[in-house]
């Protein structure tokens, strides 16, 4: 699906970015600044806590190399004061929150507030993730996000689109925290090893999100985003990505599994949140696995705008690393 055309040259619409120099808001804010995205906003508000920041430095540097034509503003933000938060979001039509998952209620509260007040049209909440729609189990954090999602629409009425977007592990998270041992020669896997797991590079999850943001606002493509959008970069099982570092590294690994049912029954008995052992728990369950149902030719058609980076080209480039 093409774009929408920009009026005369840039559209009118406002787009507001919360968590804007984080480890994934930074990437998102770099691509809307740029084109072929930047066109088809007015203005772009970066809120962050700190504007002095090695990264709000960078994003500035982004801005005044536009000479001036940039739409793009940093704006500084305290998210723990609804005036504050509500005057950034004055005027909004697009509103992504990257902020983490674990944000304190009241944040979720006035982020909340701040939509329904300004009448904000869209908004892409703090997911990037698993579809929680195959959660079934009560774990607090993802328990809390559903809660915030539901507070939002029912606050503005109905009148909020919501999109939440499903990318599976970030590419760039393949390492020791996921069961890759290539220093020892081992990976680990938690049940089953053989179901595809989605994994998307934070700059493909980039740009999958502003071209959400300008499909989900514009009319005339409006309607053609659901609310669950899922898209994956690739989907090796563990087992492929074993077979990858072995051609990689030049030697063989072994591939352990750890017994599902186990693992979830201590999870279970201690009443964990610890979001590594549940994600972990549900790729081995083939909770991952976006081949079936995905949303891939929606935001990237026969990859018209970028080349999806997968996951044997990462290994291949600079193999298995700790997310910087």
């Amino acid at each position: 699906m093409a774009f929408p055309s920009a009026i005369g040259g840039r559209s009118q619409y406002v787009l507001a970015i919360a968590g804007a120099t984080g480890g994934l808001g930074l990437f998102i804010s770099k691509a809307v600044l740029q084109a072929p995205y930047v066109s088809h906003f007015s203005t772009i508000r970066l809120l962050t806590r700190s504007t002095t920041s090695a990264q709000a430095r960078e994003l500035q540097s982004l801005i005044d190399r536009a000479g001036g034509d940039s739409p793009g503003k940093l704006i500084q933000v305290d998210y723990d004061d609804s005036k504050s938060l509500g005057s950034a979001l004055r005027g909004v039509d697009v509103f992504v929150n990257v902020l983490n998952g674990d944000v304190p209620q009241n944040v979720n509260d006035n982020i909340v507030e701040a939509l329904a007040k300004n009448k904000v049209k869209v908004y892409i909440p703090s997911e990037f993730g698993l579809d929680e729609r195959l959660i079934d189990v009560d774990v607090e954090i993802w328990r809390l996000k559903k809660e915030h999602v539901k507070a939002a629409v029912e606050k503005s009425r109905g009148k909020l689109k919501v999109v939440l977007i499903y990318t599976g592990f970030f590419l760039e998270g393949i390492g020791l925290w996921t069961g890759f041992d290539v220093a020892n020669g081992v990976f680990t896997s938690v049940g089953s090893p053989n179901f595809p797991i989605a994994y998307t590079a934070r700059a493909d999850i980039a740009s999958a999100t502003a071209r959400l943001a300008i499909l989900s606002i514009s009319p005339s493509t409006a309607d053609s985003v659901p609310t669950d959008v899922r898209i994956f970069g690739s989907s090796p099982s563990i087992s492929q990505i074993k077979d990858f570092a072995e051609k990689k590294y030049g030697k063989k690994i072994v591939l352990q599994v750890e017994d599902a049912r186990s693992w979830k029954k201590e999870l279970l008995e201690s009443n964990s949140n610890d979001l590594l052992k549940w994600v972990r728990l549900f790729a081995g369950e083939g909770k991952f696995d976006y081949t079936e149902e995905n949303h891939r030719e929606l935001v990237n058609p026969r990859q018209s705008f970028w080349k999806w980076k997968t996951v044997q080209r990462h290994i291949e480039e600079g193999g298995i690393d700790p997310l910087p």
